[in-house]
């Protein structure tokens, strides 16, 4: 009896452990998602050891962590063709490689599987405290992060998402191809750049916000203290609106948006 009891005591003791804080921000490149990230920057969450360093693209810095990426980068990597040779004796420079595949197009229902090195890699990460930790590369690979969780810390997490209109994001996404180092063998059409936008956030409403804890903000909604607040009340923490500046919000609309986003965008704002 003493010891059916004393099982019973771990238990107990197991299950009133609180669960660390769990967040990810996630939305297509160029949409605002390093914004967003800064409002959290001072909230005590583990974010990462090796950010990316600002520069012309983001003045602010990237709040991305290296390591994030690259477990991201990994899970990617197998649903994408090698650079093979193309009819043309070129090779196709529209399939993107190490560090690119932010930019990569894949398909709803592509299932991401992660081998047991990945999934420590992940775990080690979560050991570091509460977490918030930001890539566009979530939008895809979302779900392996998430079980890698207890089922309480996944139950409970929060996710922001960001987006903005889908012809400003390549405007500047094309920007981006064109004059970044690490895109330099990297080419994309315009089309292309419009199918990965609409790609990314597919996997987002079709996918992953079916269910969970989820908050959708448009970007221009940060330079607002209503929708800054609306962050707030999600998380139930003050954000940080000293760092949004007037200056951030500079991209502008410069192409013809397809159909088809337009029609994910405005489903987008109907989630707000």
């Amino acid at each position: 009896m003493r010891a059916i009891d004393r099982k019973e005591d771990l238990f107990l003791e197991q299950s009133q452990e609180p669960c660390l804080a769990r967040i990810f921000i996630l939305g297509a490149a160029r949409s605002g998602t390093s914004v967003l990230t800064s409002l959290l920057s001072k909230g005590g969450f583990f974010m990462g050891d090796n950010f990316y360093l600002p520069r012309e693209a983001n003045p602010m810095g990237f709040f991305e962590d290296r390591e994030v990426n690259a477990i991201n980068e990994a899970l990617i990597a197998p649903h994408l063709p090698a650079r093979g040779a193309t009819d043309l004796g070129g090779y196709a420079q529209d399939i993107p490689t190490q560090g690119q595949r932010w930019l990569a197009r894949l398909e709803v229902n592509t299932t991401f599987v992660a081998d047991l090195s990945i999934q420590e890699r992940i775990k080690s990460l979560y050991r570091r405290g509460a977490t918030c930790f930001k890539d566009p590369r979530f939008c895809y690979t979302l779900k392996v992060w998430k079980q890698c969780l207890s089922p309480e810390e996944a139950a409970q997490a929060k996710h922001l998402c960001i987006f903005r209109h889908p012809s400003v994001v390549i405007s500047s996404v094309l920007k981006e191809v064109r004059s970044a180092t690490y895109l330099s063998t990297f080419a994309i059409s315009v089309q292309q750049a419009f199918e990965n936008w609409a790609l990314l956030y597919r996997h987002v409403l079709e996918e992953h916000s079916l269910q969970g804890l989820w908050h959708f903000v448009e970007y221009e909604s940060l330079f607002t203290e209503e929708g800054r607040n609306s962050i707030k009340n999600f998380l139930d923490f003050d954000v940080d609106a000293g760092v949004v500046k007037a200056e951030l919000n500079r991209s502008k609309q410069e192409l013809e948006a397809p159909a088809y986003a337009l029609e994910i965008y405005r489903n987008l704002t109907q989630r707000i």
